[in-house]
């Protein structure tokens, strides 16, 4: 096979191409949270799960984390993370994020 410039400059650009629609795909997998798994339970009795993840903003997650039979509501962000509730049962985690998300919007 014989390529000229030509080719190798069509070459180029298909790869570009297909390096960009990779980034494209995995960006917006990311900014949709695709890809979570839930916490796999492999072996033996874990002691910390993530129970549930919301994702609010590009740079701004919920995140129910539960340790042994407790659960905390953690608000993780860019700059810093905030533990929104601790010591909560499953019962008060929908009012807690609820609030949480009411208190996000006035900011």
């Amino acid at each position: 096979m014989n390529l000229d410039f030509s080719g190798y400059l069509y070459i180029f650009f298909a790869l570009l191409f297909v390096l960009a629609l990779i980034a494209l795909i995995a960006a917006l997998a990311r900014r949709f949270g695709l890809g979570y798994s839930g916490g796999s339970k492999s072996g033996g009795q874990r002691r910390l799960s993530i129970s549930e993840v919301l994702t609010l903003s590009p740079k701004h997650r919920l995140v129910l984390v539960k340790c042994d039979d407790t659960e905390h509501l953690l608000l993780l962000g860019a700059a810093n993370d905030i533990v929104v509730e601790g010591r909560i049962n499953k019962a008060r985690f929908s009012d807690a994020l609820e609030k949480t998300h009411q208190e996000k919007q006035h900011d």
